[in-house]
């Protein structure tokens, strides 16, 4: 109005308009100013489906960035927490939301669940809330409050939005300091019929709409793909780690066995020679073991071999090293 009080013969803008119903309407104004009678003509046009269709092609664009980089960190080997965070920034950024978390669905011992973030929005009010963040944000904070809004989001396995937080009923409250919550989306992600996890995002202006769920899909399925491939990938590296323990461990006394013991010597060799410091060997064996096994039989035979290894792990230092190398023989 000021512009065209100055006598700027056509102006060209946009703005949105919201309509009865809550509903948005994109709308492309042009306005004639008449100085003599005082009176501004103007038309506008309704280009709230050419705006939505750019809006969303922008959109796909910038989440299809998002989630290139997040499939390539993961091939490069990244850590859950750093995956996680690109996609959650990626997120932010796309929905112009101003925070949010995304989180792993699971259950207690008693079955019920509860949600463990892979990463969340440091939204610390207080010194802390802050020493709480930094002790446990990097290894996944965990809620187990559901009567919340995103708690709606695990037991009804359905999106929530909500533009006014402060009156809906699902809202279960914020601690006090807590950052304004002025509108909330959070997305249910499933590998297969089971729910995986969840993403929350917050305080986006005007609020968010249902539009936006079919357009974060490819990111919801990208999030359970991802989740899924962590979870493969440590149940690997725990079974890797079982098989090296039970190649390395004799499997009746629990010592480091024979090849394990022989590398640990090796290293402790060149240590002593590097530092020109004494190294020390004990070998020992079971007098009269075979009479033991030939009296009693080979159970009892096991019994005082596991004996054995239970009185060098105790009688041992820290910086020692116990081995069992074959039958009756330690070192």
């Amino acid at each position: 109005l000021t512009k065209l009080s100055q006598g700027n013969v056509t102006l060209h803008f946009e703005n949105r308009d919201r309509c009865l119903d809550g509903t948005f309407r994109r709308l492309s104004w042009s306005a004639y100013p008449d100085p003599e009678t005082e009176v501004v003509y103007a038309v506008a046009r309704d280009i709230t489906v050419q705006k939505a269709a750019e809006d969303k092609l922008s959109h796909s664009y910038a989440l299809l960035e998002t989630l290139h980089r997040a499939q390539t960190r993961f091939i490069e080997g990244a850590d859950r927490y750093d995956l996680f965070n690109g996609l959650l920034n990626g997120l932010l950024e796309i929905t112009k939301s101003e925070y949010g978390f995304i989180g792993e669905v699971l259950r207690s011992e008693n079955g019920h669940q509860y949600l463990k973030m892979y990463v969340i929005t440091n939204l610390s009010w207080s010194g802390e809330t802050q020493r709480l963040y930094e002790r446990t944000a990097a290894g996944g904070m965990e809620f187990h409050n559901l009567d919340t809004l995103f708690g709606h989001v695990i037991t009804g396995g359905k999106p929530v939005i909500s533009n006014n937080p402060q009156a809906d009923p699902r809202r279960g409250g914020t601690p006090p300091g807590h950052p304004e919550l002025r509108s909330f989306l959070g997305l249910p992600f499933f590998k297969g019929n089971e729910l995986t996890g969840v993403v929350g995002i917050a305080n986006r202006p005007g609020g968010y709409d249902i539009v936006l769920v079919p357009l974060l899909q490819p990111f919801l399925s990208s999030c359970a793909n991802l989740a899924e491939g962590y979870r493969d990938r440590l149940r690997r590296e725990h079974a890797e780690r079982a098989l090296d323990r039970m190649a390395r461990l004799d499997d009746l006394t629990q010592l480091p066995n024979r090849r394990a013991f022989l590398e640990r010597l090796d290293l402790e060799i060149r240590r002593a020679q590097r530092y020109e410091a004494p190294l020390s060997l004990l070998t020992l064996d079971l007098d009269h073991f075979k009479r033991v096994n030939d009296e009693y039989g080979h159970a009892v035979g096991d019994e005082v071999l596991r004996g054995v290894a239970e009185i060098l792990q105790s009688e041992c230092r820290g910086t020692d090293y116990p081995g069992r190398i074959g039958g009756e023989e330690f070192v």
